[in-house]
């Protein structure tokens, strides 16, 4: 798997990760969240493993930012390559407004889940 792709999926799960920690810090079993793996792993201060995992963040946006900016010449499939990844950082940007912006309360009350959003229920 080509690393812009990798690099795709971790900017993503951190973004998860910060939309979520308020909710796993109140979970004292909860460990799969980066800030919580940096504090416990370099033995830091919550606000410290924040700074951290923003860095590792922002280096992943950096690179797929590089990368966006200056794609090899794909021939005849570069349309599609530009294409593709120009969905990636609509994926991106899309995640993270949906996270910071949207109703769900799944990521700030420990326990819940998700409701439906759209008139469904189950």
């Amino acid at each position: 798997m080509p690393s812009s792709e990798k690099n795709y999926r971790k900017i993503m799960a951190i973004q998860n990760d910060f939309a979520s920690i308020e909710k796993e810090l109140a979970v004292d079993t909860e460990t799969l969240n980066i800030i919580l793996v940096i504090k416990h792993q370099y033995k830091v201060s919550v606000e410290e493993a924040v700074t951290e995992s923003m860095n590792i963040h922002d280096t992943y946006i950096k690179e797929f930012v590089e990368l966006q900016n200056n794609l090899p010449d794909f021939g005849s499939v570069q349309k599609n390559i530009e294409r593709f990844v120009h969905n990636m950082a609509l994926m991106i940007s899309g995640l993270g407004a949906w996270y910071h912006k949207g109703s769900s309360t799944r990521y700030k009350t420990p326990g819940e889940f998700p409701k439906p959003e759209y008139g469904l229920s189950l």
